[in-house]
């Protein structure tokens, strides 16, 4: 199900596609920011959840040092889908680690699904009411409280929503930069993604063209898009030399890929954090990763009485040791939470 704002184009569309033929996160790629997915029918209403709400509330107004650990699911409302909802149609199997490493190949299909998907996604995501209300948080937190935040996503919609970068760990990284595998120089993703066009004017220009305007696209958590590998020639599809070094199909994006480590000084401080919280927040994360659920077990080990609130639709590795499980979307439930710390009703 989807909740759209019907304006005089998109119903247009909507007029070509028939709704049979929209799936769970299939978006059109030119109108995709007016395309959210409803919650699944069985997420209780807003107004049936005021305890837990209000019990959120207390625990954020009376800590000092919270810890907010965000996924992917505050991210969906900002039109980027997520890896786990429990109304995810299609499986995703994202690009591992040693495949992007050990294979020309790969890397060229992963650039040609890329630049479509940063172009018509990534480029055009914006922070929605979850990232404005936690910045807000921050900006406002009293004299000697100390708010953190870290996320596992690479869309740097926390940054872009002006939350404090010296108090924010990407943990996995982040798509606005790539850099070197040979030299490890850095370059920004906006420019990058300009040579990408570049080099690949009529790939570019298939997918993205005026006449292919209802072509519908499946949107991936990582920020690509999902072709059909029999009607692309990915070993035809440049990527940029190196400017640097001019060494060929050299160049990754800046994020831990799927079974890639991280780094330890990323590690080490995401567990300093958490060991150093009096309160543990989730906004829109199952905690499969070890990089996320381990906070929590740190969290806890280190103070037995942590107050720690979830808020994700569907189950979590960290719904036995929460105070306060909320299944809904997270924007609601921060918004009604911040109307309570201002004393609204």
């Amino acid at each position: 199900n989807f909740q759209v704002s019907m304006v005089p184009s998109l119903r247009r569309l909507l007029r070509c596609v028939q709704p049979r033929h929209i799936k769970h996160n299939y978006v059109c790629k030119r109108y995709q920011h007016l395309v959210n997915l409803a919650p699944p029918s069985s997420t209780p209403h807003i107004s049936s959840l005021g305890d837990k709400l209000e019990q959120f509330a207390a625990i954020l107004s009376q800590a000092k040092r919270p810890l907010i650990v965000s996924g992917a699911g505050i991210s969906t409302e900002s039109g980027i889908p997520d890896y786990r909802s429990p109304s995810r149609i299609n499986k995703y199997s994202p690009i591992k680690y040693q495949e992007f490493i050990k294979s020309v190949y790969h890397r060229r299909r992963y650039w040609a699904r890329s630049t479509l998907g940063y172009e018509t996604q990534m480029k055009v995501a914006k922070p929605n009411e979850s990232h404005h209300i936690i910045t807000k948080w921050k900006m406002n937190e009293p004299d000697g409280n100390q708010m953190k935040l870290v996320t596992q996503n690479v869309d740097s919609l926390h940054l872009k929503s002006s939350f404090p970068y010296f108090d924010m760990l990407e943990i996995h990284g982040a798509l606005r930069d790539v850099s070197c595998l040979s030299c490890n120089a850095q370059l920004s993703r906006d420019d990058f993604q300009s040579l990408l066009k570049e080099n690949n004017p009529e790939f570019f220009d298939k997918n993205t063209t005026n006449n292919n305007e209802k072509k519908l696209f499946e949107l991936r958590p990582d920020g690509d898009i999902a072709l059909n590998d029999n009607e692309y020639d990915y070993n035809s599809f440049i990527i940029p030399k190196c400017k640097y070094c001019k060494e060929s199909d050299s160049i990754r994006p800046n994020v831990v890929f799927f079974g890639e480590n991280l780094e330890k000084s990323t590690a080490d401080t995401s567990i300093s954090w958490s060991k150093k919280a009096d309160a543990i927040i989730v906004c829109g994360s199952t905690l499969q990763t070890q990089s996320s659920h381990r906070l929590l077990r740190h969290a806890r080990e280190q103070n037995e009485s942590i107050p720690i609130v979830i808020i994700n639709i569907g189950e979590t590795r960290a719904d036995n040791i929460c105070n306060v499980k909320i299944e809904h979307y997270v924007s609601d439930v921060l918004k009604h939470v911040d109307n309570l710390l201002s004393g609204e009703k």
